[in-house]
C-alpha cells in the first residue's frame, strides 16, 4: 500500500534493540538532525538479565521530506564508542 505524504498521514517507525545490560538509549535523527519522539521508551525483560528497549517515532511527512534519511541510534553506557544505527530513506508518494 503506498504512503502518501500530505502532512496529515502518520508514518509510524519502531526502533527495537537486542538484549543489553544496561539498557540501551534510543535517539532519532532525520538527515543528521536530532528529532524527539513523542512516545516513551519501553523496556522488556530479555535473556540472561538483559533488557530489550524500543521506541516509536510517529511522523507526518510532507512532500519535501522525500529522500530524507531517518535513523534510529541505539547506544549503551557500557560501550561508550559503540552506537548501533539503523536507517531508512523515505520514498514518498504525493498526490497532485
Amino acid at each position: 500500500m503506498p504512503f502518501y505524504a500530505n502532512g496529515e498521514n502518520v508514518l509510524t517507525l519502531t526502533c527495537r534493540t537486542d538484549d543489553s545490560n544496561p539498557s540501551a538509549n534510543i535517539s532519532w535523527y532525520i538527515n543528521g538532525q536530532p528529532v524527539a519522539s513523542t512516545h516513551p521508551t519501553t523496556e522488556e525483560v530479555g535473556q540472561y538479565g538483559g533488557r530489550q528497549t524500543s521506541q516509536i517515532l510517529a511522523l507526518k511527512p510532507t512532500r519535501g521530506m522525500d529522500r530524507h534519511r531517518v535513523e534510529c541510534r541505539a547506544s549503551n553506557s557500557g560501550f561508550r564508542d559503540n552506537v548501533a544505527i539503523d536507517a531508512i530513506i523515505l520514498d514518498l508518494m504525493c498526490k497532485l
